[in-house]
Order: structure tokens, then C-alpha cells, then sequence
């Protein structure tokens, strides 16, 4: 009796073993991912295809026999070879850790990788794809990153981008630095956009993009250059090529905004605001009409009364007043015959005593020479 009991126990514990070892051995016998590896396995059209097989899965298990950097493992097989995936590497646990050495991002700007490695698995516009998740979840600029990228004649040229943004750059900071120089993980934009402010300077947008002293049109948001564009009209000679006056300034027309970002900058409305300042006030309100791109009642183009009674020079009166032609200029004819003398007032001016024009340099010295 007591030799059965002891074998009873013997045979008991032999069965919880064997039962044990066949536990294990489902435990251990494949990686869960190992069935991705049939002989469709790399035809990109099989539905056995490995990506299609990890797109709701990590790649935790590929990592079992391919080492953790992808580099071949106990499979002898590495992922990276023959230029399949060259950046799979950076696919670790401390991806998403912008701390880390490892963080997405810093592979790209330590190894001076391009994005496009990235396509194959996550589309070409890295929205994801068959095998792949949306880049887009945490950044939603980065579909700009494609080959035409930096053709300014291709729809997908960077700048175009932007613009359908309404100009908010916030998402290109979030790689590019708050001051574009190339932050921790991305290239400067800063070697192109070389003059003060970098991408945020006026003229990258509106003017010469290789004079920043010239912020003015031509070259107008739409890209026009020509003066007949109302968006171009007479900025250069306002600003630059005044004859008959001094240059005026832009806050003569428009109100400046301080930076990029200041109110009212960007808004809901398609064109420029056209604010006058003091200079062009004149008898009325001096006001621009964007029907027929003209100005109305400015000073600067004969919109003015002089009382001889405030006058300190009364003799210079045949009538009780001088008063100017008030001209109304349209914006976008620039062909020098809007800007001669006789246009905004008279020779002279009417109440004004009689003369010549030659002789207008005897009174009016510093304002017009005798020619």
C-alpha cells in the first residue's frame, strides 16, 4: 500500500509536468508574427504581404529574431539590407521620446536622412497607407515634404502651402525651430530665407525675396509683377522712384504690422487694407476705390484749399483761396502720365498770382528746381 501511494503521487506529478512542458512549448514554439513569412510574404499585391500583416500591430515581435534595431537578429536577415527599409531603425521605443537620442526626429537631422524612405511604408504624402499609420496625427503640415517641395512651379512648392495655410507657420516650428534655424530634428530654413526674421521677413511674401528693403510689390501675393496688376500698380514709384516729391513711406497708405503675427495682418479679407495717413489728407476723406483702382481726395494729388487769410503771404492771392485740381489717379496706370506737373494743380495753381512755371523756383525754393 504504501509503495502504490508513492507511485500514485509519481504518476500525478508526471502528468503536471508533461502538461507544463506542453504549455511552454506553445509558448515558445513561433513569435505570433512569424506566419507573415510565407511565400507572398514580400510581393507588395499579396494580401500576405509582411507590411499589410503589421498594419494594426507593432513590430515588437519582428524584433524577436531580427535584433531591436533591425539588423538581422538570430534570423540572420536584416530588414535594412538590399536598401528595403533603410530607416526602420529609428521604429524603437523611444520614438516618440523627444528626449531621446532615439526620438524620430534626430535620426533624420543626425544622419541627414530624407523623408522619402519614410513614403514607402507611410504613402507619399505620409497620410499612411495599406501598411502603414497617418504621420499627419501629429503632424498635420507634413504632406508639404514631397519631391516638389522646393519647385516654386509645382503646385506642391512649399511657399504655395503655406499660403493655402493663410501663412500659419506654428506647424513648421514644430520641426524646423522657433526661429527656423533647424530646431533638434530638422534641416534651417534659414539658408534660403537668409535675410532678417528668415521665413517670417516681409519680403518672402510680398516684394524682392532678395532685397529685404524692398517689401513692396512687384512681386505681389499672387506672384504678379506687372504694374497693370493692381496688386503691383504704382508701389515702386511711390516708394523708390518719386520725382516731383520725396519717396513716401508704406504707413502712408497701409498700417504696418510690427511682426508676422500682428492683428489684422492675416485676416478674412482677400486684399491689403489701404489706410491713408496724414500726408494724404486732404480737403475730403481720402479714400481708394478697389472697383476701379483709383484714389480720391488726397492731398498728394491736388486735393487741398489755402485760405489767404491764414496765409503769411497774402499778396500771393488773386482770390480768397488756392485750391488744387484734386485729381483722382487710377492705381494701376503707370505710364508717367499721371505724375507730370499740371496734373494735381494748376500752373500756377488757381487763385494764385499769374507766372511762369520757370520762375516757380524764385518762391518755392528746396520744393522744385528751375528746370
Amino acid at each position: 500500500m504504501k509503495y502504490f501511494k508513492i507511485y500514485f503521487f509519481f504518476i500525478i506529478a508526471l502528468g503536471l509536468i508533461i502538461s507544463s512542458c506542453s504549455d511552454l512549448q506553445d509558448d515558445i514554439s513561433q513569435p505570433a508574427e512569424v506566419s507573415v513569412h510565407s511565400s507572398q510574404s514580400l510581393v507588395k499585391s499579396s494580401p500576405d504581404f509582411h507590411g499589410k500583416q503589421l498594419v494594426n500591430k507593432k513590430m515588437d515581435d519582428c524584433k524577436r529574431c531580427h535584433q531591436s534595431d533591425f539588423s538581422g537578429g538570430i534570423a540572420g536577415v536584416s530588414c535594412s539590407s538590399a536598401n528595403c527599409h533603410p530607416t526602420i531603425s529609428v521604429h524603437n521605443e523611444n520614438q516618440f521620446n523627444p528626449s531621446s537620442q532615439q526620438f524620430h526626429g534626430k535620426y533624420f537631422k543626425a544622419f541627414n536622412k530624407t523623408m522619402n524612405a519614410c513614403s514607402q511604408c507611410h504613402g507619399t504624402t505620409w497620410a499612411g497607407s495599406s501598411i502603414s499609420p497617418s504621420c499627419s496625427q501629429c503632424h498635420s503640415t507634413i504632406t508639404v515634404h514631397t519631391s516638389n517641395i522646393m519647385n516654386p512651379s509645382s503646385s506642391q512648392f512649399h511657399g504655395k502651402y503655406i499660403t493655402g495655410l493663410n501663412w500659419n507657420m506654428a506647424q513648421c516650428r514644430t520641426c524646423h525651430g522657433s526661429n527656423y534655424s533647424g530646431g533638434f530634428s530638422s534641416p534651417t530654413c534659414n539658408t534660403c530665407h537668409n535675410k532678417p526674421g528668415g521665413p517670417e521677413s516681409c519680403n518672402t511674401c510680398h516684394g524682392d525675396f532678395g532685397n529685404a528693403s524692398r517689401i513692396a510689390p512687384p512681386r505681389a501675393l499672387n506672384n504678379a509683377i506687372l504694374t497693370s496688376d493692381p496688386a503691383v500698380g504704382a508701389h515702386s514709384k511711390h516708394l523708390f522712384e518719386l520725382t516731383l516729391s520725396a519717396n513716401t513711406a508704406c504707413n502712408e497708405c497701409h498700417s504696418v504690422p510690427t511682426n508676422i503675427t500682428a492683428a489684422g495682418h492675416f485676416d478674412s479679407t482677400p486684399k491689403a487694407e489701404v489706410k491713408f495717413g496724414t500726408l494724404a489728407s486732404g480737403v475730403g476723406t481720402a479714400s481708394y476705390n478697389f472697383t476701379d483702382n483709383t484714389c480720391s481726395n488726397t492731398y498728394c494729388h491736388g486735393s487741398f484749399e489755402f485760405n489767404r487769410s491764414a496765409s503769411q503771404y497774402p499778396f500771393a492771392y488773386v482770390a480768397d483761396k488756392m485750391t488744387g485740381n484734386n485729381y483722382k489717379p487710377v492705381w494701376n496706370k503707370v505710364d508717367g502720365s499721371q505724375g507730370i506737373c499740371g496734373s494735381c494743380h494748376g500752373l500756377p495753381p488757381a487763385g494764385h498770382l499769374a507766372s511762369t512755371l520757370s520762375a516757380c523756383a524764385t518762391c518755392h525754393q528746396g520744393v522744385i528746381n528751375t528746370a
